[in-house]
């Protein structure tokens, strides 16, 4: 019964949910929850009376007074067991509610706004002004909507009902051991959020998500207690700042941003013992930060400087024992102290972008109990390490037995050498993108074949244009990567003379079919005399249009059953003999032709 009480409680959600936006709940499902009320008054009815029974007891409490009683009572039990049965099986709705057609219009009388008519007044008196005016009225469009009259009482909680009829009230992150299923978690939650219209998405769908001026302030004013405790946030982010705000504002505040500003300096010693969470990142103009700035954070979790001018690492924050999170990414600090070896809880470290950083005690680092992920992608400390060591420090890396990943950035044949024998990286399982860019030419221009194997997450491979790095590449082997879409990056290869993809359950095309030619990438397979494609259970073109296959000797395709046509016209192939070889049932349903 607790059982079906919960799935009740799962699909009355589910319909405050739909009646928020304005759908209406279907018959059945009303029916249904009725249903189960009332057999909730009926399970509790024969609780009642089989506690009486056993109440009653004789026989040294071995059988009740009345056998014929308690004999109907089970018989009453088992036959509710059966109908709660029976209502669980039918409570699995997919749609509780149905879409309401618009109906006629009817003139309505007007109804007060939500204090927003002085707004309203303000706004159209600088529309009908003068046109230095619209500065004014654009401050006012951009006012916060928390301070609009009304909106603490009327409109935000009701957006608050709709915030809190999310499906399993959704929260933070909880500790995960594996950080993928705390990342498969985050894109649930995202995922969940933007269902409800609380998230929109970005400029860039897989990297960013935006809010809405209004849903920001919901979220604001839910963290503040529903704005019952509005000193515990601090927001202060992308409005143009050139001075933190008064050190009294940071005095009971737990979370503090103040990013995306003009920040230049920060003085004062704020006293901040409830702070958690600083985020000072993207502060582009900040250098210098005070002794005793850091000194009263001591519960601080999460510090981010990066994107910021700091070339001295400020030597508090070796003293944040409760640091999780640490960013310095993209700034200019030099060195770092030995100190550091004080945040033991330290689990997010981020160096990314330090081009100046060359100095790391690598002990000291080696050493942090609960690191999980160190990301030095191109920082000059690790281009320094592995050429001018060899790599034989990097051993100290192995001392990290919490890693869970590790950003690196490979630019020669030694440094690599040197990161293998080092034995830094184990699996390269959770690799998910592999990026090759010009200035590391020197690398690939001499390389010949890629082999890219066992690698079940990569989702992408970025190629500097032209691909002057891979000047020289004529055997590609892909095998086991099921998370590979397509291989567009291959568009310009002019010495592939081999193309081998095989068992990447994901692969859908070779060249995206959203590409356009250009004259120098029409040679791409113009050397090509090999390819080999075998167990692609989604592959569906090659290329849209027909290329040039100059040198082609033979296209070998096994269990590919979604590729219907090959990209070949009476011009693809001249002067040269092609066998194509495939499996009886693929000739059958093939067409031939472009495709």
């Amino acid at each position: 019964m607790d059982r079906l009480k919960h799935l009740k409680k799962d699909v009355k959600r589910k319909l405050d949910l739909a009646q928020v936006q304005q759908m209406r709940p279907k018959e059945e499902v009303l029916f249904w929850i009725q249903s189960v009320e009332a057999m909730e008054g009926q399970v509790n009815q024969i609780v009642e009376e089989g506690t009486q029974q056993i109440s009653h007891r004789c026989i040294s409490d071995h059988c009740p007074k009345n056998c014929c009683s308690s004999y109907k009572v089970g018989k009453r039990v088992a036959k509710r067991l059966t109908a709660v049965e029976g209502l669980r099986s039918t409570g699995n709705f997919s749609d509780v509610a149905d879409i309401l057609l618009p109906g006629d219009v009817e003139a309505l009388p007007n109804r007060p706004t939500v204090g927003m008519d002085s707004m309203f007044e303000k706004v159209w008196r600088c529309l009908t002004e003068e046109d230095e005016e619209w500065n004014h009225a654009i401050t006012i469009l951009k006012k916060s909507a928390s301070e609009i009259l009304g909106m603490d009482d009327e409109v935000l909680p009701l957006l608050k009902f709709s915030y809190d009829s999310l499906p399993n009230g959704e929260g933070f992150i909880e500790e995960f051991d594996d950080m993928n299923e705390a990342l498969n978690q985050g894109h649930h939650i995202i995922g969940t959020l933007k269902q409800a219209c609380l998230l929109e998405s970005g400029t860039n769908e897989y990297f960013f998500v935006k809010m809405h001026d209004i849903i920001r302030d919901l979220a604001l004013w839910i963290a503040c207690e529903c704005g019952k405790r509005k000193e515990k946030l601090l927001v202060k982010a992308g409005v143009g700042l050139i001075e933190a705000p008064g050190i009294e504002k940071w005095e009971e505040a737990e979370r503090i941003s103040l990013m995306r500003s003009d920040i230049r300096a920060l003085f004062e010693k704020p006293t901040c013992l409830n702070l958690i969470n600083l985020l000072l990142n993207n502060n582009r103009e900040l250098e210098r930060i005070s002794n005793g700035f850091f000194k009263s954070m001591t519960c601080l979790r999460v510090l981010d400087l990066s994107m910021s001018l700091i070339e001295e690492f400020p030597m508090e924050i070796t003293e944040l024992v409760e640091l999780h999170y640490l960013n310095l990414s993209h700034t200019p600090i030099k060195k770092l102290p030995g100190e550091l070896k004080n945040l033991v809880k330290l689990k997010y470290f981020d160096l990314k972008g330090t081009t100046k950083l060359t100095m790391i005690p690598l002990k000291v680092i080696s050493r942090l109990p609960r690191l999980q992920v160190l990301n030095l992608f191109d920082s000059r400390f690790w281009d320094l390490e592995v050429e001018s060591w060899g790599g034989d420090n990097l051993r100290e890396f192995e001392f990290l037995k919490h890693l869970k990943a590790l950003g690196i950035t490979i630019r020669t044949v030694s440094a690599l050498q040197g990161l293998l024998n080092s034995q830094v990286i184990k699996s390269c399982l959770d690799l998910e993108e592999l990026t090759v860019r010009e200035e590391e030419n020197d690398f690939f221009s001499s390389l010949e074949k890629l082999h890219v194997k066992d690698l079940p997450k990569l989702k992408m491979v970025r190629a500097a244009a032209h691909h002057s790095c891979f000047q020289n590449l004529s055997d590609v082997f892909i095998k086991d990567c099921d998370a590979l879409k397509d291989l567009t990056w291959l568009l310009g290869l002019q010495s592939l003379r081999k193309l081998h993809i095989s068992s990447c359950k994901g692969i859908e095309e070779v060249i995206c079919g959203g590409v356009e030619m250009v004259k120098e990438e029409l040679a791409t397979f113009s050397r090509l005399r090999e390819s080999f494609l075998r167990n692609l259970p989604k592959l569906k073109s090659i290329y849209r249009h027909a290329l040039p296959f100059l040198s082609l000797e033979m296209i070998d395709i096994y269990g590919c059953p979604e590729l219907k046509k090959l990209p070949l016209d009476s011009n693809s192939a001249k002067n040269t003999s092609m066998w194509i070889r495939g499996e009886k049932q693929w000739w059958d349903r093939s067409s031939g032709g472009t495709g």
